[in-house]
């Protein structure tokens, strides 16, 4: 990742990161992690800074929601063990809306994805907190914006969608001022 020219001819380097570890609960579970510089953020947008961003997209079918847990707070342990100092480190889920009378007990599983995820949280202490979607928050960004901006991955249908969650939180980080400050970024 090189400096960036601004508007201005201004060169700067990309400084301070904005990494966003996002799960996709379910019984496959989609993830994804991104860095963006925060101030390419800020002043480009969340479209235009894509590129100077890195990101990664993966999904996992786990045998019950304790594994998925432990699976999801590893990686995001090893986005934080990478992360710059001056990085700041969001991590986020997608929260569960019910949209259909269902007998599937799988329906349920990202409730208990949250429940156990909260709880690990809670006991570890040092006040971590997760930033929380609604899948309906997700839609906006589409699969034809996906490829549109070559950020589409073909096969994993769960980590595109861990993906569109954290699109849209860099939209809102970009655009709302409470949310940096709530996360941690003072600049």
């Amino acid at each position: 990742m090189g400096g960036l020219v601004l508007e201005d001819g201004t060169e700067w380097s990309p400084g301070p990161g904005l990494v966003v570890v996002w799960a996709d609960p379910g019984v496959t579970t989609g993830w994804c992690v991104l860095r963006v510089p925060i101030r390419a953020l800020l002043t480009l947008g969340q479209v235009e800074s894509r590129k100077y961003m890195w990101w990664r997209v993966g999904q996992f079918r786990s045998p019950g929601t304790t594994v998925a847990v432990s699976s999801y707070l590893a990686l995001c342990r090893a986005a934080w063990e990478r992360a710059g100092e001056e990085d700041v480190v969001v991590i986020g889920y997608e929260g569960f809306s019910l949209r259909m009378l269902s007998t599937d007990p799988t329906l349920l599983e990202p409730v208990r994805f949250e429940a156990v995820l909260l709880d690990r949280l809670l006991a570890a202490g040092g006040g971590v907190v997760a930033e929380r979607q609604m899948p309906g928050e997700r839609t906006v960004i589409t699969d034809a914006r996906l490829r549109l901006w070559d950020l589409w991955v073909p096969g994993v249908e769960h980590g595109r969608d861990a993906l569109r969650h954290a699109l849209v939180f860099l939209r809102r980080f970009a655009s709302q001022e409470r949310l940096r400050k709530r996360v941690g970024w003072e600049g």
